[in-house]
Parts: C-alpha cells; structure tokens; sequence
C-alpha cells in the first residue's frame, strides 16, 4: 500500500479542531473524496488564502496511515487557484458551500469523479467572475444529476409518452415531467416548454457549449425551485446552504 498520494483537489468542507487544526474534505478527479486531517491550517496571515482554504483548488500530498481507521493527513500543498471573487460576494459564497456540500455528499471516497470534479472547477470558475448564483446552481444541479445517473426525463411525457412539446410539471418520485392534461393537477410549478428546453440543453451540452446559453437569473431561480424538489428527494440531502441563500 502506498504511504503517500499527491493529488489535484478543490476543498469541499472544513472543519475547525482546537485553534489551527482542521479536518478537510477534498474532492479530487482520481480518488473521489478523501478526508483528511491538517495541522496549523489555520496558521495564516489575515486576508490571504491558505491552500486549506473553502473551496481552494490545490495540489496537495497525503500521508496514509498504516492502521486502518486512523484519519489521513496533509502534508505538502501548492495553491492553483483561490478563487477570491467567491468570498466578495455573500450570495456567490452560498452557491458555493451549497455545490460543495451536495457533492461531499453524493461522492463516495475511492470512487473516481473526474466528471464531478470538472464540474465544481467551471462552477467556481463562473462564481469567482461574478456569475449570476442560481444560473450557476442550476447547471450544477443539473450536470450532477446527470452524472449521478438520475437526471429526470425531460422529452417525453413520463405518462403517455408522448414527446413534450409545451408545459409540463415535474414529478419527482416517478423521475421526469408531465404534459399538464396527464398530471391531474396534482403538482406544484409548472415548466414552460422554453424551461424544458433549457434544461434539455443543459443536459445534453458540453461544459464549453453551456457557457453560450443566457437564461435570466429570476427564470434561473425559477426553474431551480422546481427541480430541486427532484434532487433532494432522490439525493436525500438537503445542503443548509440553500437555506442560507434564500433568507
């Protein structure tokens, strides 16, 4: 077994031990998460970025411990990218700690998630530019559906089967959308066929095109609030942080 590993990781959580030290977890492409200890992370000069920092992308060694049940630990770090616009913004770092708690949730440690660690890195990318959060929020909800292999239907009726050619509403326990004459009327918001057709576009495009598409940032919080119902109950997670945003 190796002793050490070096790794490129983004910081998805921290916790605080004591007065400097911290357990982090890290989202890496190879290794899926990795939990591991760090001591006098928090030993650092005030307003600067430390490579331990939420939400930092860093190159980072881990020591692994012989005994099984014992916590890694970090060793040497080199900072990428701090990703500093994130933390100028109130709103911006919400989204952030939003997409990092729901992907430490879903990644599970040794599985490998390059398709998820892609992902984070253009979602911060485009927060740390001052993007619009749940423009943001929602390619990330949908992208991560998608690699989580539950993205909902969103071309055919999931009753008649018929293709979706206007408004429909989504239901989340029977995985896609509705036609509003198949849904008896039982369901809340409704997705116009121009919101189906984004989602369709954000699922279906690459990273690069996706960045082309301009949806307002209201339609974008609209459209949110009607998936995310879908991801919650399939995820089983809740991040605190979407909470925090809506205040």
């Amino acid at each position: 077994m190796r002793s050490s590993i070096t790794t490129e990781a983004v910081v998805l959580t921290v916790t605080d031990v004591g007065e400097e030290d911290r357990i982090l977890t890290f989202l890496t492409p190879d290794m899926g998460l990795l939990c591991a200890a760090a001591t006098s992370a928090r030993n650092l000069k005030k307003g600067r970025a430390a490579p331990l920092d939420l939400f930092v992308q860093t190159r980072l060694t881990i020591s692994i411990p012989g005994k099984e049940g014992k916590l890694k630990r970090v060793g040497s770090t080199e900072m990428i990218d701090p990703f500093l616009g994130i933390r100028a913004d109130y709103r911006r770092l919400c989204a952030a700690s939003y997409m990092g708690q729901t992907a430490a949730h879903c990644i599970q440690e040794d599985d490998p998630s390059s398709g998820t660690y892609d992902l984070i890195l253009y979602c911060l990318r485009r927060l740390d530019t001052a993007a619009a959060p749940f423009g943001v929020m929602l390619l990330f909800e949908v992208k991560l559906l998608r690699e989580m292999g539950i993205l909902p239907e969103f071309t055919h009726c999931i009753k008649c089967m018929e293709v979706m050619g206007g408004e429909g509403y989504l239901d989340a326990g029977r995985g896609g959308v509705l036609h509003r004459q198949c849904s008896a009327g039982e369901y809340k918001g409704i997705l116009s066929g121009g919101d189906l057709a984004v989602l369709r576009y954000l699922s279906e495009r690459s990273l690069s095109a996706v960045s082309r598409l301009s949806v307002k940032e209201e339609d974008a919080m609209r459209i949110f609030d009607i998936l995310h119902p879908f991801s919650a109950h399939h995820l089983g997670y809740e991040s605190k942080a979407l909470k925090m945003l809506k205040r």
